[in-house]
């Protein structure tokens, strides 16, 4: 993936030359040929120093394109773009050279970005085959949304808050609800004891004009719950309490052996 041209001196003060013109006159165009020959002189009072400045400066922008943030979304959108469709070529080729088969997820990591989670197979019978295959199922769109949260929060999806885990997995829902909290649209508030009988009491009239319905009581919520009570013991009328058929006493022992019965000894 690395086609950039080896930086030499002549290249670089070229490109300097077109930068400077473009930030003075916006929108007019110049051949590179004709603005390389109408300053050739200045090129060749350059020294030294000069020359390693301008390498070391396009150097320096080089690295800030390839590992540097985008500023804006339309920035981002257009170099994830650019680098998938480089991928995806890449790994076709070797996948006519070679015969392999690939797939990738690519989520975001930062909430200030928007994208939807991107998902690439080289076959799409590959997704069908997983969807069968995977014992607890495969699902691209839970996944994708599963590592996104924990690439942007670093969050445990399995504890969710119970109200915004109720939405599906749809990325323009929970960009909505993201949307509405950023603006305070969707907020916690807490109710002192005056604003919650207020509340309380706007909510029982709204029930009794029919604008809510109220959900169904279980059939056990006012009865009481307590211990349940043991079934008494049953004795056998023909045995003497205390003691078998020969009159002999039996003490109760608490010993229990290996899931035994055992639980009486002669004295």
């Amino acid at each position: 993936m690395n086609n950039a041209q080896k930086l030499n001196a002549f290249n670089v003060w070229t490109h300097h030359m077109a930068k400077e013109l473009n930030e003075d006159g916006a929108g007019v165009s110049v051949n590179l040929l004709d603005l390389q020959r109408d300053n050739m002189e200045d090129y060749k009072n350059l020294s030294v120093e000069q020359k390693t400045v301008f390498i070391a400066e396009l150097t320096e922008e080089r690295e800030i394109w390839t590992t540097g943030q985008q500023p804006t979304q339309h920035g981002c959108t257009q170099d994830i773009n650019n680098v998938c469709s480089k991928i995806e070529n890449l790994c076709l080729g070797l996948k006519h050279r070679t015969g392999v088969e690939f797939f990738y997820c690519l989520v975001r990591n930062m909430e200030e970005f928007k994208m939807a989670p991107c998902w690439y197979f080289s076959l799409k019978e590959l997704d069908e085959f997983l969807q069968g295959a995977i014992q607890k199922g495969w699902d691209p769109e839970k996944i994708s949304v599963m590592a996104e949260a924990f690439a942007v929060t670093g969050c445990n999806f399995m504890n969710q808050f119970v109200n915004p885990s109720e939405l599906s997995n749809s990325i323009g829902l929970l960009q909505q609800l993201l949307a509405a909290i950023e603006r305070g649209a969707c907020h916690f508030d807490c109710f002192s004891p005056v604003m919650l009988a207020e509340q309380q009491k706007k909510h029982d009239e709204s029930v009794a004009a029919g604008l809510m319905t109220m959900r169904k009581k279980h059939k056990d919520t006012e009865t009481k719950k307590g211990k349940k009570k043991a079934a008494p013991a049953t004795t056998d009328e023909n045995m003497p309490v205390g003691g078998n058929e020969a009159g002999e006493e039996i003490a109760e022992h608490p010993l229990k052996h290996h899931g035994s019965e055992r639980i009486a000894e002669r004295v």
